[in-house]
């Protein structure tokens, strides 16, 4: 195989290693056109105050506003370029791989998940050169049991190998074998114990690499059509947006992040940063320890590997608490030096620091909710019975804390109204794209994915807390599927620790979950405001799935109830706002 000339210039590299600005442009134009429609209403509102707690009550809510404003921008611009964004073409003058095709290691990492299905789709490669190495770090009897069985039926092509000691979660377990027994190897793959390959994985990446100078190449996903548990099939599809949109358009528009699993990666580039960084999300470490060295990254969109979704409620919230408080670590860590780092676009430093936006999604709306239903509801607002004008008609409604203040007029008009609800919307984008596409039912999707994501917002709060003040997060996981390790990794024996007492090493914050819903379900009522209402339902329905099951009537029931409160509110605010002297301007009522 002849050798490829590589691009090692800035202005010699293909279009997909260059970073237009364009998407950053329009953000800053989107943004914009919502601080100039919010603005000058939110200051007329803001400097009409009569009392200090006031000021600052309003002063907190509209600066939660316009971080929302910049999270809509954010999500629509991403959109948009999504939707415009296409596969980069194959290399080049690159004659096709025979027997003298550089040799890649396929790392298969196992905590007592272990799936046949998927490792066979690592051995199962249309490709000359490779190996699989069986990492398994289970403690279980039965995962073990299932390793050894797989590796003596394909001996040929696999290499089993077991730590003594665990140490760094995943990351260790990588780097152990990439020091080791994958040390002389050029190329290497990271695999989940639920990734599934293409037969053609190898075939499709490899050339990347060799014919430039790309760290990595990084595969699209889907949720896996071969999980049985119905929680994981009805919420699965909420990874397409963020793999079939927002990954789209950073080949060209950003920086592409390596995702932790079904990537191709350099080895020399890996010995540069020293290997994966041992914290929680090492995938995202590696990403700025890359761009730290000037190395970048390629998506590709159609290679799509399958992974798993976690398959259970307390999986998912779990997963989401370490992603919190894994992105907070992370940042702090990286964000100033990638800031300030002259190696790359000014595009790709942004592209870093906003990557974790969405993941602050729950976060933000628990703020949202607080400072609307207790500071502006509770505080500014007084108790009064409004009336239903129809027809010449008066009815008298239950009587409620809401806000009469002549002060909150610029929050009534119809634009302001129409900007309140591009706000509510822009965090589905993605997925109303997908829905439109045909791609999933975005209908269904929203409507689960509202309690789902909606309920992890406690311990969001939790995993942002603990870092902030302890400098900790979860301990890692080697999948999809959600298995947590050790906590004392650095001294702890594989099979000293029992899969029982592992599992309660985490737990749900039901007490405050429970109070904090209640208290946001009944202000959100005597507001009249059934969407922020919703939002203390969500919390509450949280814990039903906790102790029912996803699989329960009464709670998908009240699932779709919940999710209905979201858009029957907007339907009051749009079709009955001037026939209900009183009610909360819309903006009161919305962001999901």
């Amino acid at each position: 195989m002849p050798p490829i000339k590589k691009n090692n210039s800035y202005n010699d590299m293909p279009p997909y290693q260059k970073k237009s600005p364009a998407m950053f442009l329009v953000f800053g134009a989107i943004y914009s056109i919502f601080i100039a429609g919010l603005g000058s209403r939110l200051w007329m509102v803001l400097s009409a105050y009569s009392e200090l707690f006031e000021l600052v009550v309003l002063a907190f809510f509209f600066l939660v506003l316009l971080v929302f404003a910049g999270m809509a921008a954010y999500f629509i611009s991403v959109t948009l370029f999504g939707i415009i964004s296409s596969d980069p073409s194959p290399p080049i003058g690159y004659n096709w791989i025979d027997s003298s095709a550089p040799a890649v290691a396929l790392l298969y990492t196992v905590c007592n998940d272990f799936q046949e299905s998927a490792a066979l789709t690592a051995v199962q490669q249309h490709y000359p050169n490779f190996h699989v190495f069986l990492l398994d770090d289970s403690w279980a009897e039965s995962s073990k049991n299932a390793v050894d069985a797989f590796h003596k039926s394909n001996s040929q092509n696999t290499t089993l190998i077991r730590r003594k000691y665990r140490h760094g979660f995943k990351a260790g377990n990588l780097n152990d074998c990439l020091n080791g027994a994958a040390s002389k190897f050029p190329y290497f793959v990271v695999l989940d114990a639920d990734e599934r390959l293409p037969p053609e994985f190898l075939e499709r990446t490899v050339p990347y690499l060799e014919s430039s100078d790309l760290a990595f190449v990084q595969a699209n996903h889907a949720p896996s059509p071969f999980q049985t548990s119905s929680f994981a099939f009805d919420l699965g599809p909420t990874l397409l947006p963020f793999w079939d949109v927002h990954c789209r358009p950073r080949n060209s528009y950003g920086l592409v992040m390596y995702v932790g699993h079904g990537a191709l990666i350099r080895k020399s580039d890996w010995d540069v940063v020293g290997g994966f960084s041992d914290v929680a999300l090492e995938d995202f470490a590696f990403t700025g320890d890359l761009a730290l060295k000037g190395k970048r990254g390629l998506f590709l969109a159609s290679l799509l590997c399958y992974e798993d979704f976690p398959d259970s409620y307390l999986k998912f919230k779990r997963q989401y608490e370490r992603f919190i408080a894994g992105a907070l670590e992370i940042s702090s860590r990286l964000s100033w030096r990638i800031l300030t780092r002259s190696s790359l676009t000014m595009v790709e430093r942004l592209d870093f620091c906003l990557w974790i936006v969405p993941l602050f999604v729950p976060l933000l709306s628990l703020s949202y909710t607080l400072i609307t239903v207790f500071g502006v509801c509770g505080i500014i607002g007084d108790w009064h019975r409004p009336t239903l004008v129809l027809g010449g008609s008066e009815f008298l409604l239950l009587p409620g804390r809401i806000v009469e203040d002549s002060r909150f007029a610029p929050l009534w008009d119809w634009q302001f109204i129409f900007l309140s609800l591009i706000l509510s919307l822009s965090p589905a984008a993605a997925c109303i794209v997908l829905g439109i596409k045909k791609k999933l039912n975005a209908v269904k999707i929203l409507t689960y994915s509202y309690v789902a994501y909606m309920s992890v917002m406690v311990v969001s709060l939790r995993g942002f807390v603990r870092y902030f003040v302890t400098g900790k997060t979860l301990g890692g996981f080697t999948s999809g599927g959600g298995k947590l390790e050790v906590q004392n990794e650095g001294a702890a024996k594989l099979g000293d620790v029992s899969v029982g007492s592992m599992n309660s090493k985490w737990k749900p914050p039901s007490v405050a979950e429970f109070v904090l819903g209640t208290a946001i379900l009944i202000g959100g009522l005597v507001c009249f405001n059934l969407s922020l209402a919703s939002v203390g339902f969500c919390l509450l329905i949280g814990l039903c799935i906790e102790r029912f099951g996803w699989d329960s009537r009464k709670v998908k029931i009240s699932v779709i109830v919940c999710f209905l409160c979201v858009p029957f509110q907007i339907l009051i605010s749009l079709v009955f706002n001037r026939h209900i002297p009183g009610l909360p301007p819309m903006i009161f009522s919305l962001h999901l």
